[in-house]
């Protein structure tokens, strides 16, 4: 390429490294890399336009810096002509993830470049250079994961650590080499604590409350997440565990990325592959504890299954159309469904599970849903909402326009590459050259050119202006329906109030008078009361106050 071929365009950089056992210094290695080749180009780089990912796998897009880049990418109007990484495999590790980011740079009409790999997709050659170089990083994925689980499958059998450990649990260098297995005194007394509790009659419930009321530190209070005190679940976490009577597992989960994300999801190893060890030096339970617990977990479990009040069935999709979205305004913890024997309440999280947070207010679940749609339906059938709507419609055509225009320019680019193929391979024959290996690609690249063609075509026939924009009495009608286009479908329908309330958040805030008042950016104030006649499921709404109505 010319050596000012990057002169005067808009360029973002991108860099990658994937364990915290790399060196942070690798980013910046990374990024002075495609600075000299910017700045050998003719070109500079905008500061603002700089995104990284610092110990992040490649094996998912769901990276900090690479979702800000693919906005920036996507982001109308263009903000970003070019976007240069030191090599392929800083964008990612899996083919499909890497040619789907390819695709979206060719649909928004940025330019990459990867200047170790020598690729830069404004040259035509350079798809095969790609999907080569993507090819490599994916089997050094897999090569790289096959080598890992062996290792850690060497580890188990030699009775050292493969990390995880459960609570309790420590680790000491091994002769050797490795992590050998300890019992942590101060967390095995708890242990026991909570196994002899669950023998009293309390409740996994209470036995968390207690635990929280006496500053025992949780199993998450040294990482990263927020919610550092026990729940239930932790507890019920614990009485499970094998470990505790020196029974270890290796394999019986087996945890695998969800397919473009970083995300880790179990579930049940290939059972020829479990490794199982009696480990009596890492015993905290006697047998005699260990048998009493399981009989009550086993009893209490056939009570609940047999009365039919069985809540926490796994996959179940919720029936509560605000669920995830609102938020206790004490604590920041998110509200939960509690149940009731005719109605359904939202409780603070962390007043139920952890007993760490004061708020044990609760509202009706038809009270919160009638009043946040009432007002939502206020304020979209007020003059401005009714404006907002007409101009986010407007908005809306333009880009419809517009990524007709990007798609016509993809696909009859497509076209030309074609056709130009096509008559390569005419001349070819025409010039003497016979071969079944040329006929056959030259009827496959015929019937691509056809295909091709035929969606150019059918692109270019679309109607310039696909919707017609609605009327203000069209859109009142709409907000009219609003509850029942929401319910229709609860999970849609929860995804669209997501969007509505931007940062997908409501926040309760309790009250002394034992109501909640609901603040979001999109309804900055609504009261949650007892409506006049609770028997209905819509709310009721009365005179305006402040910046809201009460319900």
């Amino acid at each position: 390429m010319a050596e000012d071929d990057l002169k005067g365009l808009r360029i973002a950089l991108y860099a990658r490294y994937s364990t915290e056992m790399q060196s942070a210094g690798s980013i910046e290695d990374q990024l002075r890399v495609c600075r000299r080749e910017v700045e050998r180009r003719g070109g500079v780089v905008d500061e603002a336009l700089v995104f990284a990912d610092a110990a992040v796998s490649g094996a998912g897009m769901d990276r900090e810096g690479m979702m800000r880049l693919m906005h920036v990418v996507e982001t109308k109007p263009k903000r970003v002509d070019v976007v240069v990484i030191e090599d392929i495999s800083r964008l990612g590790r899996e083919q499909a993830l890497l040619h789907g980011a390819r695709r979206i740079f060719e649909y928004e009409g940025v330019r990459l470049i990867a200047v170790a790999d020598g690729i830069d997709t404004l040259d035509r050659s350079a798809a095969l250079g790609f999907s080569l170089r993507a090819l490599m990083s994916e089997m050094y994925r897999v090569d790289l994961r096959q080598k890992t689980k062996r290792g850690l499958e060497g580890r188990a059998l030699r009775g050292l650590s493969t990390g995880g450990l459960p609570y309790g649990y420590g680790t000491q260098p091994a002769d050797g080499g490795g992590s050998a297995i300890v019992i942590r005194d101060e967390h095995a007394d708890v242990v026991r604590r909570i196994f002899r509790h669950y023998l009293e009659g309390n409740s996994l419930a209470l036995i968390a409350g207690r635990l929280n009321a006496d500053g025992v530190p949780s199993p998450r209070a040294h990482t990263k997440s927020k919610y550092k005190g026990w729940v239930a679940t932790t507890i019920r976490a614990v009485l499970h565990n094998e470990a505790y009577v020196g029974v270890w597992t290796y394999g019986k989960r087996a945890w695998l990325k969800a397919p473009g994300t970083n995300r880790r999801r179990g579930r049940p190893g290939d059972p020829t592959g479990i490794i199982r060890q009696d480990r009596q030096d890492l015993r905290i339970v006697d047998d005699a504890t260990w048998t009493a617990v399981k009989e009550r977990l086993a009893a209490v479990r056939a009570h609940y299954v047999g009365s039919g009040v069985q809540t926490g069935i796994a996959g179940r999709k919720t029936q509560y159309l605000f669920s995830g979205l609102l938020f206790c305004a004490a604590c920041g913890s998110p509200m939960i469904i509690a149940g009731g024997s005719t109605t359904m309440f939202y409780r603070c999280s962390a007043a139920v599970k952890r007993k760490t947070c004061g708020n044990n207010l609760s509202v009706k679940e038809p009270v919160a849903r009638a009043s946040l749609l009432a007002e939502l339906r206020y304020k979209l059938a007020s003059d401005e909402g009714v404006r907002h709507a007409r101009r986010r419609i407007v908005e809306r055509l333009a880009e419809v326009e517009r990524e007709k225009n990007a798609t016509l320019r993809v696909q009859e680019r497509r076209v030309h590459d074609l056709q130009t193929q096509v008559d390569k391979l005419v001349d070819t024959v025409v010039a003497g050259v016979r071969s079944d290996a040329i006929k056959k690609r030259l009827a496959e690249t015929e019937q691509l050119l056809a295909v091709a063609v035929t969606e150019f075509e059918r692109t270019r026939s679309m109607p310039s202006s696909p919707v017609k924009l609605p009327s203000p009495e069209d859109i009142l009608k709409l907000v009219y329906q609003l509850d029942e286009r929401l319910t229709r479908d609860v999970t849609c329908g929860r995804e669209l109030l997501r969007r509505v309330f931007k940062d997908g958040r409501i926040d309760l805030i309790p009250q002394p008078d034992g109501f909640y008042i609901a603040r979001s950016e999109v309804l900055p104030l609504v009261l949650l009361t007892k409506t006049p006649s609770e028997e209905s499921s819509e709310g009721v709404r009365f005179p305006a106050i402040s910046c809201a109505g009460r319900i």
